[in-house]
């Protein structure tokens, strides 16, 4: 889900926004692995966090989660932050130059320049970090499927029509009569 810059902006890229559902591994277990995967592709990562003791405790996860390696990383107030492939943070901040940004309990970025993508990552047996990232979305869920409903029927008019049964199926309970 692209994030739109706001009026005014530069227009530069706007970032892929995606989510992570935790619903069978604590974040210090999914972490690394998603880390990983960004490391693969030989691009630096910002971490944000909500409070240093989880900080403290994904920092110590990425040095011992996997007895074979480590994820090489630092955090805020340590030294020579702009080399380190991984950043921890409490505090919106990139000095390392990081295009991937994540988001991890809670944590909200009040910008995502300069960054070409985002992941939420949330734990989704808690139902206050459900709520809260459900909030992050769309807070305004009507406004948010009037608006996957327009594009829908917008993409789809255009190469012919979507059909009877696809038509009902996007119409949401409540969006008849929309004039979208």
């Amino acid at each position: 889900m692209p994030v739109v810059p706001p009026n005014g902006s530069n227009g530069a890229m706007a970032a892929e926004v995606a989510f992570y559902q935790l619903s069978r591994s604590s974040l210090e277990r999914a972490l690394p692995r998603l880390l990983q995967k960004v490391l693969d592709q030989e691009i630096r990562a910002v971490v944000l966090a909500t409070s240093e003791e989880r900080l403290s405790a994904l920092d110590t996860a990425l040095w011992v989660d996997d007895p074979g390696s480590f994820l090489a990383h630092g955090r805020r107030g340590e030294p020579y932050p702009e080399d380190q492939p991984i950043y921890l943070t409490t505090v919106e901040e990139n000095p390392n130059g990081a295009p991937v940004l994540v988001l991890i309990d809670g944590a909200d970025a009040r910008s995502l320049a300069g960054y070409a993508r985002c992941l939420h990552v949330f734990d989704g047996n808690d139902a206050a970090a459900t709520a809260a990232d459900d909030n992050a979305i769309a807070p305004d869920k009507t406004a948010l499927l009037r608006e996957v409903r327009r594009r829908v029927i917008a993409q789809h008019q255009a190469i012919g029509g979507l059909g009877g049964d696809l038509e009902r199926a996007v119409a949401a309970p409540g969006m008849e009569g929309t004039g979208e």
